[in-house]
């Protein structure tokens, strides 16, 4: 059964004009008011919401649009909302073996002989990241190989040549070598955290097969969003021992490893999160809406396409997410039409209708409602349906919409939303006036 709600706007607050023209002895042509409306009538502005199977056609979850392998980002967690953990791998694959520096003036260029220790800078995205005090991330020397398109929290390597399961679930370590703070605001820092590497670890580091480096936090409920590495290392030029240089490298295999994974709720509508949630939603728009006059006149019942639509929202109702996978970061929903909703996760997606930021906080249990602005695209629907009908032609009575987030797949925050959004108008009246 259709869910509809309907509310009067009363007609001071539909024209927006009062106290201004109160204190005027004589009124001017072009001044408003109730009065001035031809045969006495007033626009009479009403609210309606839509919901329920009249109104929703169809909804899905699809997920898998993005692999957390092939993020832009990495991560390290412990313990964030009594749950989450994760860890980043890396190793750089081009420490270099020359450098480049001046002595008395000159260039020079030599051979590395060794590095008297370096440093793995670790940049921080501050926004994504939380707690906001102090955080202490701690660097290890791994002792098993991995693989960066296949590793996961339990198995080194997992691709269909073999599966290897880590000695330790969550990466094999052989020794702590280095922890430093990371501090919020710090403009010495500046969201980059220096962790430290002696002369012995980077010697390691330069020998073939090495498996890498892991950074991890000891810190309960920490969750640090990692948006690139640095090796620095302190070079020695050979035949000039007394001489140290910094260089950098940026290149490097990397991935994060996470537990659990991102939940699954048949109950929801869902959006972003590690794995690239999308949700698809086929609503009805063939709807009709009360006409009851201001005056107390008799209420009959129109078309939507007959009304002059004000503003139109899709009302999304949030849901906790568990399992440390919300956002922190304040992220962006959208709609896109969606032209062949048959094809499911296939299917194409079609112009951006729809745009809004979430606040993280609308997300946690009681969140307030969220919106999405569908005026315009309704306005448009609406007028189709209109210029259909003027032809003879049979109307399109459904639309399609993808809600997904902008965020690069996969991205950090997982989104929920109870399903069945509503469908909420702001609609005028026809006036048919008696002319004089």
């Amino acid at each position: 059964m259709r869910d509809l709600i309907r509310r009067t706007l009363r007609g001071a607050s539909a024209l927006a004009v009062t106290g201004a023209l109160m204190a005027c002895d004589n009124e001017i042509p072009t001044a408003t008011g109730s009065d001035l409306f031809p045969g006495g009538l007033t626009p009479t502005t009403l609210l309606a919401e839509f919901g329920g199977s009249d109104f929703l056609l169809s909804e899905e979850v699809f997920r898998g649009f993005g692999d957390p392998r092939l993020s832009p980002f990495l991560l390290v967690g412990n313990d964030f909302d009594g749950e989450f953990d994760a860890h980043t791998l890396v190793r750089f694959t081009a420490i270099p073996d020359t450098v480049s520096y001046t002595d008395d003036g000159a260039p020079q260029r030599a051979e590395i002989e060794n590095y008297a220790g370096g440093r793995v800078l670790v940049h921080v995205d501050s926004l994504a990241t939380t707690p906001r005090g102090t955080i202490r991330l701690l660097l290890w020397e791994l002792d098993q190989a991995w693989d960066s398109s296949s590793v996961s929290w339990e198995r080194a390597v997992d691709n269909e040549e073999q599966q290897v399961p880590w000695t330790t679930p969550g990466g094999t370590t052989a020794r702590l070598i280095g922890s430093e703070f990371w501090i919020p605001g710090d403009t010495a820092q500046a969201d980059t955290v220096a962790l430290p590497l002696d002369s012995l670890a980077v010697a390691r580091m330069r020998t073939e097969g090495h498996p890498g480096l892991m950074i991890t936090s000891d810190q309960p409920g920490v969750r640090v969003k990692v948006t690139g590495l640095v090796f620095a290392g302190d070079a020695r030029p050979a035949g000039n021992p007394d001489t140290l240089v910094e260089v950098r490298s940026e290149e490097r295999v990397d991935a994060f490893i996470f537990t659990p994974e991102t939940p699954e709720n048949p109950d929801v509508l869902a959006s972003g999160g590690l794995r690239g949630d999308r949700s698809l939603v086929t609503i009805r728009l063939d709807q009709e809406v009360e006409a009851c006059p201001e005056d107390g006149g008799e209420c009959t019942v129109m078309p939507l396409r007959d009304i002059t639509l004000n503003r139109a929202q899709l009302v999304l109702q949030p849901v906790p997410v568990p399992g440390g996978h919300r956002p922190v970061a304040t992220p962006t929903v959208q709609l896109r039409r969606v032209a062949e909703p048959h094809l499911g996760r296939l299917a194409p997606l079609g112009p951006l209708v729809a745009s809004d930021t979430i606040s993280p906080a609308a997300l946690e249990e009681g969140g307030e409602e969220f919106t999405l602005d569908l005026t315009t695209a309704l306005l448009q629907f609406l007028a189709l349906q209109r210029s259909a009908i003027a032809n003879g032609e049979e109307p399109e009575t459904q639309m399609s919409l993808a809600l997904l987030t902008s965020f690069q797949v996969p991205d950090l925050g997982l989104l929920w939303f109870e399903r069945s959004p509503r469908l909420r108008v702001i609609y005028t009246l026809p006036l048919n006036p008696a002319l004089p």
